[in-house]
């Protein structure tokens, strides 16, 4: 990735594979306003039916449990620097609630991951395969949710 000041404005070109693409992407950061650390954190909540087996799947993938709430209603885990919220009733459709999909990027190969997983107990949805970035092992919670692990290929964005 090259990168590019000009008046204040950080501009981020991609390059693929050693070239840079003819019609690049470009992102304009504005790096006048202070740096300020946001006042937000992404938290992605999951509906889900049964809890303490959710928790037993979120832990097979290496997160750990943070906290509870008493009434066993909601669960917050830790999983690779980020934390998930488990919610044990349906999603609400009058708020337009509905399920997510989780990504995780994986350091280790995608099949002793999966071996892992499997010893565990995790249904696994798709084996590890090749894909044009990498590889991807597809799991299922225990709720259905599809949970895609990616192994990135460095090379690839060279």
């Amino acid at each position: 990735m090259k990168e590019a000041t000009t008046m204040g404005t950080t501009t981020l070109g991609t390059t693929m594979m050693g070239a840079t693409k003819e019609t690049m992407e470009e992102i304009s950061i504005d790096d006048t306003k202070p740096a300020t650390k946001p006042a937000l954190k992404l938290q992605p909540m999951v509906h889900v039916e049964d809890m303490a087996a959710s928790i037993r799947f979120y832990e097979a993938l290496g997160g750990d449990l943070i906290t509870a709430s008493r009434d066993g209603d909601w669960a917050q885990i830790a999983l690779g620097g980020a934390e998930i919220g488990l919610l044990a009733h349906p999603a609400n459709p009058e708020q337009n609630e509905g399920q997510v999909e989780l990504n995780f990027e994986s350091e280790e190969s995608l099949d002793a991951l999966q071996e892992r997983l499997q010893a565990a107990g995790v249904k696994i949805a798709r084996g590890a395969a090749d894909e044009a970035y990498g590889a991807q092992l597809q799991i299922e919670s225990p709720d259905g949710l599809l949970v895609k692990i990616n192994r990135l290929d460095p090379h690839t964005f060279e």
